[in-house]
């Protein structure tokens, strides 16, 4: 969907921003604690590139950069 056409990231790239009470009674600002929740397939997608790219990566970078690069 999104490899596709970029333009529909927008669609998954939402972020829902809500605030918790850590305390009661809440009468301040400080006695609440945010919490952000986002779309599980923004998620899924994000672990898939970067799976990607780190097969990706290990091709690109030389042997001169070997701190980029998982055991080398």
């Amino acid at each position: 969907m999104c490899f596709r056409d970029p333009s529909k990231i927008q669609f998954i790239n939402k972020t829902l921003i809500s605030i918790i009470p850590k305390i009661e009674p809440f009468t301040k600002l400080t006695h609440f604690c945010p919490i952000s929740i986002f779309n599980v397939s923004y998620k899924v997608l994000t672990k898939v590139l970067a799976q990607h790219f780190k097969v990706v990566m290990q091709e690109l970078i030389s042997l001169v950069q070997c701190n980029f690069v998982l055991h080398r």
